[in-house]
């Protein structure tokens, strides 16, 4: 892709150059509106973050912490595709937020995003559990793919 095609299909996304990340947008996955719920207790951060899930062809519904993600799932009206939490919203653990959703999703696919050291902090490892995770900062390109990845 030329730079010139690059920024036009930025453009028509709607994408900035700066959110870009130096990354060509061929290395970034677009979804197909699947509805993602982010959830993160920095409104500057949630804020960012809807906005470009939304360019990244997302529908989104956002939670700033762990009652308003069950009351999200348990009265959205509709299926949510996946969780995307962010570890340290305050008296929260990601494996139990998951069993609470499953009551009214089963099946529901996460992803985490943190600042801590997932790989050697025990604690930032039991706020996951298994599921997949992406530390912050991250990149739009890496950000979409584990996305696409995690839903697929």
């Amino acid at each position: 892709m030329t730079a010139q095609q690059e920024a036009q299909a930025l453009q028509h996304h709607n994408i900035p150059n700066n959110m870009a990340d130096q990354a060509n947008l061929s290395a970034i996955t677009f979804g197909h509106g699947e509805t993602i719920l982010l959830a993160d207790c920095n409104a500057n951060l949630l804020k960012l973050g809807s906005s470009l899930l939304s360019k990244l062809n997302y529908q989104v519904v956002t939670a700033s912490n762990e009652n308003q993600v069950i009351k999200q799932f348990n009265a959205s009206g509709k299926k949510i595709d996946l969780l995307i939490l962010d570890t340290d919203i305050p008296r929260s653990d990601g494996q139990n937020i998951m069993d609470k959703i499953n009551i009214y999703q089963p099946q529901t696919k996460a992803l985490f995003y943190t600042v801590c050291d997932w790989l050697i902090d025990p604690d930032c490892r039991k706020k996951i559990g298994h599921a997949p995770v992406i530390s912050k900062p991250y990149n739009i390109s890496e950000f979409s793919r584990m996305i696409y990845q995690t839903l697929h």
